[in-house]
């Protein structure tokens, strides 16, 4: 990854991902390729999501996870782990909507999967009836 990004610095998503090859394991490294991503592309919710994690400071990793979500608000990881900093800045009002908020997120989301399976499951059930034969 880190030779794709060297070779496309232009690229958001690049930089994106070589940031996320090196973890939370070098975040010396992975920040400022972060960022790079997302002043390549300010609607980059995952890399906010991402910076927001690598961040030692909470209230950089709040305001990094409250971009992401302003960005994308069903983005149900982004709420959790925005509940999850406010629980550890001791805002527990605010962690405790974040977490309703993103159990709701998660709700929907098996909703909208168990559909789709039914629906997918239904066009096989369709596809295997024989069509009758006009005489």
């Amino acid at each position: 990854m880190r030779r794709f990004a060297e070779l496309h610095p232009e690229n958001a998503r690049a930089n994106y991902y070589y940031a996320r090859s090196l973890g939370t394991t070098a975040p010396n490294l992975a920040a400022p390729l972060l960022k790079k991503a997302i002043a390549l592309d300010p609607k980059f919710a995952e890399a906010y999501l991402q910076l927001g994690i690598i961040e030692a400071d909470q209230a950089a990793a709040i305001s990094a996870y409250r971009q992401a979500i302003k960005l994308n608000p069903r983005f149900a990881e982004a709420h959790y782990r925005l509940a999850q900093a406010y629980a550890a800045t001791g805002e527990k009002q605010k962690a405790q909507q974040e977490f309703v908020i993103h159990q709701k997120l998660l709700q929907q989301s098996s909703t909208e999967v168990e559909r789709s399976r039914r629906e997918a499951q239904q066009f096989i059930i369709e596809l295997r009836t024989p069509i009758p034969q006009n005489h």
